[in-house]
């Protein structure tokens, strides 16, 4: 059932948001064709077989954690999908990067598209769609930044490739993560977590806003980096 794997944040007659955890994909893909989100809302509701694209609207990767809204009715699902396609969804995503992010509060516009059969990974092309990425610094550490990230646009692996553009990558990104240091052994996926979703009810037209809580494993990366920083004030 639903309520083991994936934590229900909100469900009423028209939309159902929760907190996917990570390591799970949202479709199954290869070999993977079980324990994915479609299993799980097959399983919690049969309705989802009946809908456009099983009511998913939206989709975040297999290790990235947090907020997925997912419609339960075509009319929702179709109100969902023109807002993410005009922009008028509110995303907030947290990020530990590798080093000192020095941008901070800036937007930055990057050229991304597709290479021949790499249908997954996003590659920075002059020809590619532009892909529009808000940052704010939270905290800094000697070795990693926490990001607040706010992705305008949704290309595929939009947040983790610009990112390694920018020179900053994702703590524990296996395919943007740059030069594998120390730090990328302190977490068993890439530090992105999915925090916050708004946008307008498919029904009652309110704007609403809801929020996921940081995993467990992203608190323990942020408490290890904590921890030099106490031990030398302790020093001092």
């Amino acid at each position: 059932m639903l309520d083991f794997a994936v934590r229900i944040i909100y469900e009423d007659e028209a939309i159902l948001v929760i907190n996917k955890p990570a390591g799970m994909l949202v479709h199954p893909a290869g070999k993977r064709t079980s324990a994915t989100l479609l299993n799980e809302l097959f399983s919690y509701w049969k309705g989802f077989q009946r809908l456009e694209r099983a009511g998913i609207v939206h989709r975040l990767d297999r290790d990235t954690s947090g907020i997925i809204v997912v419609a339960k009715t075509n009319l929702a699902y179709r109100s969902l999908k023109k807002q993410f396609q005009e922009r008028k969804v509110e995303k907030k995503y947290l990020a530990v990067v590798k080093g000192k992010f020095p941008f901070d509060k800036e937007e930055f516009k990057i050229p991304l598209g597709r290479r021949g059969d790499q249908i997954t990974r996003g590659l920075v092309f002059k020809e590619g769609k532009e892909a529009i990425t808000k940052f704010r610094v939270l905290q800094t550490f000697s070795q990693a930044t926490v990001l607040e990230v706010f992705p305008k646009t949704g290309r595929t692996h939009q947040i983790r490739a610009s990112l390694l553009f920018l020179g900053y990558p994702i703590i524990g990104d296996r395919k943007y993560g740059g030069k594998k240091t120390e730090i990328d052994d302190s977490i068993g996926r890439q530090a992105l977590h999915s925090a916050l979703i708004g946008f307008f009810h498919p029904l009652t037209k309110r704007y609403l806003t809801f929020t996921a809580p940081l995993p467990e494993d992203m608190e323990e990366l942020l408490q290890s980096l904590r921890e030099p920083m106490e031990s030398a004030r302790g020093n001092l």
